[in-house]
């Protein structure tokens, strides 16, 4: 008898199991080719409380617009053979001078690297497309 029961616990446990869904992202809207995700929607809202930027209106239609605009910027650079004009050394120099920028503003690499829980090179990485979209968009308005 035992052993059914247990069986049985196991069994529904495997059923719930496997059918259980988890999302783990959603699009939102899609420009171009490029897709506007429900967590670049949480990483603006998050990005811009940390630096204290108040959005008019609801930021749940204000960020979305934002970056749909920023993705038609960033299409018609690519229709338009814009994006040849961003080198790799144009990041790289706009890369540095924002890292020391942040080392200046706390302290020293070290502080950096602990409160944003990377290396530098982690660091750099990360920052590097997003960069390499402002500066498209920043050409493509020019």
């Amino acid at each position: 008898m035992l052993k059914r029961v247990i069986t049985f616990f196991i069994l529904q446990f495997s059923f719930l199991t496997l059918h259980a869904q988890t999302v783990i992202d959603e699009v939102v809207w899609v420009v171009g080719d490029e897709a506007i995700l429900r967590s670049d929607i949480e990483v603006t809202r998050i990005q811009s409380a940390m630096e204290g930027m108040k959005w008019k209106g609801n930021p749940d239609c204000a960020i979305p617009e934002q970056l749909a605009v920023q993705k038609l910027f960033l299409h018609q650079a690519a229709i338009d053979s814009i994006d040849k004009d961003v080198t790799e050394a144009d990041i790289q120099s706009q890369l540095d001078a924002r890292i020391n920028y942040m080392i200046e503003q706390i302290g020293s690499r070290e502080k950096l690297e602990e409160y944003r829980k990377q290396s530098l090179t982690q660091i750099k990485q990360s920052m590097h497309d997003d960069l390499r979209d402002q500066m498209l968009i920043q050409r493509m308005k020019q």
